[in-house]
């Protein structure tokens, strides 16, 4: 009898043995999974990068990147960007959902829209979020039994037309809806995703447009930037010279906050980044920078010198419009500025030649802010402010896309960070001497 107690407990002990060397081993894939993303980036030369991510257009990860890969990324060409994950009832209803959403957005746009979809038939897991808030505990078991089952996916474009140069502004040979989705593996959604982090962005407006944003990096096969030398404003000029006109007449000033000691400064960036976290557009679409974890995240990045804003004040200091502004440094000590958002006061007009269309005419303050950043570099010697996207807006101010190759050539061409500083402590004052017109 006691033999048989003694066998019982040594099986009971070797059993227990194997459970926590299971559950150990289970956390270290976990763990593996995490830190095989920063080994794969690290070990790799970055034309090989795209094939390494989850599509063709380019998405690398979601998972938290060593700052000095993420450097080499950016500097290389890549961007930190959000991919939206839709909700659909199925696979067909995916890919007709790709198209609507795909036709919402201009041509200059859709180069860098990457989507994936969660399958969910009933929409009974998208009932259970919150607007600007990330999923629960219960929530994120629920996602990775959906990854499990095949029911995330990822749209996967054509291959884009050699029509047209990436520098040609029309975009002719950019504008392709035509793909497949294809079910995420497991595998990789371990490796690339960490659905805790996700935020759910609820559309009024436009239902269909309501996701969940994963925050991640991006190697997109084109990217946009502002050349400083020469500043044009595109095909927009007229109504953007408009804008620096009634701008100048209503004795608007652009400054700027770059100063976290300065409690002014200090005060004016946070008061900045709430208006950009706030920022809605006609379309219903919210801003990337809603999130508390954003928000904090920003806040941070000001106090370490590698944010500021650019803001529109009226002669009574009344903040109008501006833009949030990033400060990269490549592995060579070469700086560099990244127009990340711009956020405005809402000004509802009248279409002139539409009747019922609305325009929202307080996107011209935000002009102003890019005109004063992208001025202000020029004097300095800074050949481009880094635009990240093209978009009808940054079009209409000159945005042009390039290939991550001549990004990086940019980025090597850069004059050394201590004989360059741009000038953002005096005020930009449209149409004055140095003020940028």
């Amino acid at each position: 009898m006691r033999e048989k107690f003694q066998f019982v407990r040594s099986l009971t002990v070797l059993m227990s043995m194997v459970l926590l060397f299971a559950t150990k081993a289970s956390a270290r894939r976990c763990a593996d999974s995490f830190y095989d993303v920063n080994k794969i980036l690290r070990e790799s030369d970055f034309e090989d990068i795209m094939a390494m991510g989850i599509g063709r257009r380019g998405f690398i990860t979601g998972r938290k990147l060593d700052p000095k890969i993420n450097a080499r990324i950016i500097q290389s060409g890549g961007m930190n960007w959000n991919l939206w994950l839709h909700f659909a009832e199925s696979v067909n209803h995916a890919l007709k959902l790709q198209r609507e959403l795909h036709n919402m957005y201009d041509t200059y746009e859709r180069p860098f829209l990457d989507s994936a979809f969660i399958i969910d038939p009933d929409g009974s897991f998208q009932e259970s979020l919150s607007h600007g808030t990330q999923p629960n505990g219960h929530q994120v078991a629920q996602i990775r039994k959906l990854a499990e089952a095949g029911k995330i996916l990822y749209f996967k474009h054509s291959d884009y037309s050699d029509g047209a140069s990436p520098t040609d502004k029309s975009m002719k040979g950019y504008d392709h809806g035509a793909g497949t989705v294809e079910p995420i593996s497991y595998k990789d959604f371990v490796r690339h995703f960490d659905p805790s982090s996700w935020t759910y962005n609820k559309n009024t407006v436009s239902p269909k447009e309501s996701r969940l944003e994963q925050v991640g990096v991006t190697l997109p096969h084109n990217k946009g930037v502002f050349f400083t030398e020469g500043f044009s404003v595109g095909k927009k000029g007229q109504s953007f010279r408009e804008a620096i006109n009634r701008a100048r007449g209503q004795g608007l000033r652009v400054e700027f906050s770059t100063n976290s000691s300065n409690p002014t400064q200090a005060r004016n960036f946070k008061a900045s980044l709430e208006k950009a976290a706030n920022q809605t557009r006609l379309s219903g679409a919210t801003s990337r920078f809603a999130s508390p974890a954003a928000q904090t995240k920003t806040l941070t990045e000001f106090k370490q010198g590698k944010a500021i804003s650019a803001d529109v004040r009226s002669p009574e200091g009344e903040l109008l419009g501006g833009a949030l502004v990033f400060i990269h440094q490549s592995s060579d000590g070469r700086t560099y500025y990244d127009a990340n958002t711009v956020f405005y006061e809402p000004d509802i007009q009248p279409h002139k030649s539409k009747p019922g269309v609305e325009v929202d005419k307080g996107i011209e303050y935000a002009k102003l802010a890019i005109a004063a950043i992208i001025d202000r570099l020029g004097q300095s010697g800074i050949a481009f402010l880094d635009a990240g996207m093209v978009t009808s807006f940054t079009y209409g101010l000159g945005g042009v896309l390039i290939p991550p190759k001549e990004f990086s050539s940019l980025v090597d061409s850069l004059p050394d960070s201590s004989s360059s500083s741009p000038d953002f402590v005096r005020d930009w004052l449209p149409g004055s001497s140095g003020g940028g017109n």
